[in-house]
């Protein structure tokens, strides 16, 4: 099973319906593997419902050619990204800019490999992130990210 070739299968099927795929996972292993796609609106705005969700499951559970992927059975699990959505590429942190976010890096940095706070700044290639204290601003290179969320404060969660 190649990711890549999955999600190269899945996107198109999604985008037709009018959604954008937020992120391709597999999980659970190979004696029962879980295919998780991650959905939105192309409008932002608009919330993914439980009736999105479903449509979008149907679409992909009828594809043989995903089917095919596989060499048993499969779970497929179609959600909304949530409030800790996952931030997978540079458009992502640009349009949560000023908004609290968790960034792992794939290597540590000064012994941490986890940082949490605003995002300050995005600019080609680069995250900065305000984790305030005595460190203040961290920047980090976008392929230095093995995996980065939302992280809503109550302001957050409150404000929009």
């Amino acid at each position: 099973m190649d990711l890549g070739e999955i999600q190269t299968l899945v996107t198109p099927e999604v985008e037709a319906l009018g959604y954008r795929v937020v992120v391709v996972e597999l999980a659970g292993g190979h004696r029962s593997p879980v295919l998780r796609v991650t959905i939105e609106h192309d409008d932002h705005t608009v919330p993914i419902s439980l009736d999105d969700c479903v449509r979008v499951s149907r679409r992909l559970g009828a594809l043989e050619a995903l089917d095919g992927m596989f060499p048993g059975s499969y779970n497929l699990e179609v959600s909304s990204p949530g409030v800790e959505r996952r931030l997978v590429s540079e458009g992502d942190f640009l349009r949560f800019l000023g908004k609290r976010a968790r960034i792992g890096l794939i290597h540590p940095r000064d012994g941490r490999r986890w940082f949490t706070g605003r995002i300050a700044s995005v600019e080609d290639g680069w995250i900065r992130l305000d984790v305030g204290g005595n460190t203040g601003v961290v920047s980090v290179r976008m392929d230095e990210i093995s995996r980065a969320n939302l992280k809503p404060d109550h302001a957050d969660l409150f404000a929009d």
